[in-house]
């Protein structure tokens, strides 16, 4: 099987880091960039064209938001998942409106996203979902 490709977008080296460790410990994910502000991103991504962004919301340059916004305006054809910490009810809904196709709280459970990514990866064409992350913390 062909590893999913992966690009990390968080807000600071460490959490990508964290995150690419995570990912290099799987057989079916690959990370094959980062980036750790929104505007470096977002060419990057449109470079790239990975099946999956691991996006924050905070992030210098363009948020988050702005970030699936203007890929998706691009015509770039990958599955946004927000992981952030911010996850009020009105900043989880604008994201899924720009086109997030997951939205998970942190701290959260890497396996329960990759889960998710396997899920939204072999059903391309369902609903979005939330995750605030009340019921799985860890």
């Amino acid at each position: 099987m062909q590893k999913r490709t992966v690009f990390l977008l968080q807000d600071t080296k460490e959490a990508n880091e964290e995150l690419l460790k995570l990912f290099s410990d799987t057989d079916e994910y690959k990370v094959i960039g980062m980036a750790n502000d929104g505007i470096s991103g977002i060419p990057l991504i449109a470079d790239k064209r990975p099946d999956f962004v691991i996006t924050e919301l905070v992030l210098s340059g363009y948020d988050g938001i702005s970030v699936i916004e203007k890929t998706l305006l691009q015509g770039v054809k990958t599955k946004f998942i927000v992981v952030s910490a911010l996850c009020r009810e009105e900043i989880v809904i604008k994201a899924i409106n720009a086109g997030a196709k997951y939205f998970m709280a942190k701290p959260f459970n890497f396996d329960i996203l990759r889960k998710r990514m396997d899920d939204i990866a072999e059903e391309k064409d369902k609903p979005q979902t939330v995750d605030l992350g009340l019921n799985h913390r860890g």
